[in-house]
């Protein structure tokens, strides 16, 4: 762990990703991301495409990253679709696709028409429920398109190597920065994966627009911390 093999090494830089240590040292950074930005722009591709204008969002566990994509999910909807519902609900686990199945199954038979999900393991049993009821995907993390092909649209979720090309700038500079960091869109350490054909150009160049506001702070983001926010609400 960091926090007992750092101490050793004073004169050696450690990153931890998205994890805490019980005391901050000098040379460690615990890095986060804004997830809630790039799955911001998630939200928009499930508002401008969506039929039912109900869509539905499925975490793996409770937990501030995971909130984060809910977040940042819900306000990308409502900016392009403010007539737009978004249900969500958690799983409470990482690793079951039999679970992960299930609960984006009760989503959709909710009626719902795009899912987002941000559920790591259990992912594999949520690209199972989008095939067997042929409705669309949002995944997290990884490229989605080869593992639910027919009907994932795309994903949003940290770049790690646009993380690592920070963190290598402040290496080679001598401003590497000790403590809690989060890094988003304008740091290029998160993004909105490859597209699907099936979201149009339109929806796609949208998705271009709202990067843009984001990145030049024009448009704000909420949910940085990953707190559910007493405006959103739950269908």
């Amino acid at each position: 762990p960091s926090s007992t093999v750092a101490p050793q090494f004073p004169n050696t830089h450690f990153v931890l990703l998205d994890g805490q240590i019980p005391k901050p040292l000098p040379n460690v950074q615990t890095l986060f991301f804004f997830e809630n930005q790039s799955s911001f722009l998630s939200g928009v591709v499930a508002g401008l495409m969506t039929k039912t204008d109900k869509v539905g969002f499925l975490g793996g566990v409770v937990q501030d990253v995971i909130n984060r994509y809910l977040i940042g999910f819900y306000y990308g909807v409502k900016y392009v679709n403010p007539k737009a519902s978004v249900c969500w609900s958690y799983v409470g686990n990482l690793e079951s696709p039999a679970l992960g199945d299930q609960d984006a199954l009760a989503l959709y038979n909710k009626g719902i028409d795009i899912l987002h999900a941000a559920t790591a393991g259990t992912e594999t049993g949520v690209y199972q429920a989008s095939e067997q009821t042929h409705k669309f995907l949002i995944g997290a993390d990884v490229n989605i398109l080869p593992l639910d092909p027919t009907y994932g649209l795309t994903a949003s979720g940290p770049a790690f190597n646009g993380a690592a090309e920070v963190l290598l700038k402040q290496q080679a500079t001598g401003t590497f920065a000790a403590g809690t960091h989060q890094y988003g869109l304008q740091d290029g350490a998160v993004r909105i994966l490859p597209f699907s054909q099936q979201v149009p150009a339109s929806v796609q160049a949208k998705v271009a627009q709202v990067q843009a506001l984001i990145v030049s702070g024009k448009l704000a983001v909420p949910g940085d911390n990953g707190v559910i926010l007493p405006g959103m609400v739950n269908c």
